[in-house]
């Protein structure tokens, strides 16, 4: 009896192990199964697009600052144009100014040494009036171009920023200093195109006392 009651138990346990063996084999089936499913569903449905992030709306302020800065460059494009023009337009004309000067030079040079006697003679009288109206009509241009002719007198005072002292020379006859006048010089504006060359005439030391 005893044999056939182990035997009963062995049996019985066999079956209940067999039968655990098959639930977990179904329960991995229906896992597959599940998986497989959830798989195909997936690829069946189409993937949401991704729409991009739309750019932050800017403020009045921030345009208003914009435009301001693109003003400013305009303007500040438009000074520099303009004072590269006024720049080249200086430039050109103190360069026919400096030619003028040298013609005004040989023309006072050629204007004051006419002898006397063709000034004086009634049939060479035209000559000397042609030269003058000549030198005449060239310093009424250079004027109008802002051309300032420096010519100072006996009786002013040396200026180093206006004169160009070429020699001092001691003259007895003299009871103060004074200049005389070798070339007159010419300014435009606060540009000196010439400084006047003149000479320094001192006055005797006890003239002075």
């Amino acid at each position: 009896s005893c044999a056939k009651r182990l035997k009963e138990v062995t049996v019985a346990r066999k079956k209940k192990k067999k039968e655990k063996l098959e639930e977990g084999k179904a329960d991995a089936q229906t896992t597959v199964e599940a998986d497989s499913q959830a798989s195909e569903a997936d690829t069946s449905e189409p993937k949401a697009k991704v729409e991009p992030k739309p750019e932050p709306v800017q403020d009045l302020d921030y345009w208003k600052d914009k435009a301001l800065r693109s003003q400013a460059d305009n303007q500040n494009m438009r000074r520099r144009l303009q004072e590269d023009v006024e720049m080249r337009t200086r430039l050109r004309l103190e360069g026919l100014l400096t030619e003028l000067i040298m013609v005004a030079d040989f023309l006072d040079s050629a204007v004051d040494h006419v002898p006397e006697e063709i000034r004086k003679a009634d049939e060479n009288g035209g000559f000397h009036m042609g030269l003058e109206a000549i030198r005449t009509a060239l310093a009424s241009t250079m004027r109008n171009h802002g051309l300032v002719v420096i010519q100072p007198s006996a009786q002013d005072k040396f200026d180093p920023e206006l004169h160009e002292a070429l020699e001092t020379v001691e003259r007895d006859e003299l009871e103060k200093d004074e200049l005389e006048l070798v070339r007159k010089g010419f300014r435009l504006g606060k540009r000196i195109m010439r400084a006047a060359q003149v000479r320094l005439l001192r006055a005797p030391a006890t003239a002075e006392e």
